[in-house]
Parts: structure tokens; C-alpha cells; sequence
């Protein structure tokens, strides 16, 4: 999973609304054309590849689609987080803060 780091992360979607949102994002200008690959996996993969617990953990149905930066329009800095009612954060601040939740509950 190490290759999405800077990759665009759209966090809790449904698998069933994949294409909508990718041409959601082609139309805002946030991906600059439909990817010819895109990732999708679980709060489960997520959880066991960095070792997340407690309430740092995601729920195991969760959904997240990666897609990778050289897809990303003019807009995708720039762009509001919550769009469609879907999170969108980049994958190497998911994975950061997750680092540092996680280590916030093993001090406890």
C-alpha cells in the first residue's frame, strides 16, 4: 500500500456509486480524466497493513478508493474535503494521522 502515498483517497463510499464519483470528479477538475485504474479496498485491509485498534480502528466494511496523483486535475489541492458526502483526504495524511492516533491510545 505503500505506493498510494500522495495518491487522492476518497474515505467511506460505496463501491456501487464508483463511477459517479469518478465523473463527479472529472467534472470539478479535481482527477484531470477517468483513471484506467483505480483501488478499491476495506477498513479491514486498512486496519491489519498499519495495525489500528480501538477507536483508531475503521470500521472492517468501510470502503476507500485510491487514485493515484498523476490523474489529478487543477482543482485537487485546492478542492473542499467533504464533496458528495464522501471524505476525500490524501492517502499519506489518512496514514499519518492514523500513526499518530494510534499512538495516542498505546500511551493511555
Amino acid at each position: 500500500m505503500e505506493k498510494f502515498y500522495s495518491a487522492f483517497t476518497v474515505e467511506g463510499f460505496n463501491p456501487k456509486e464508483l463511477e459517479k464519483i469518478i465523473g463527479f470528479c472529472v467534472e470539478e477538475d479535481i482527477l484531470n480524466s477517468v483513471p484506467n485504474e483505480v483501488f478499491v479496498f476495506t477498513g479491514e485491509l486498512m486496519n491489519s497493513t498499519y495495525g489500528l485498534t480501538g477507536n483508531s480502528a475503521y470500521p472492517g466494511d468501510l470502503h476507500f478508493l485510491v487514485i493515484m496523483s498523476e490523474y489529478m486535475g487543477e482543482s485537487a489541492a485546492v478542492h473542499p474535503a467533504r464533496l458528495e458526502g464522501n471524505l476525500y483526504r490524501w492517502f499519506d495524511d489518512i496514514v499519518a494521522n492514523n500513526a499518530l492516533n494510534e499512538r495516542d491510545l498505546r500511551k493511555r
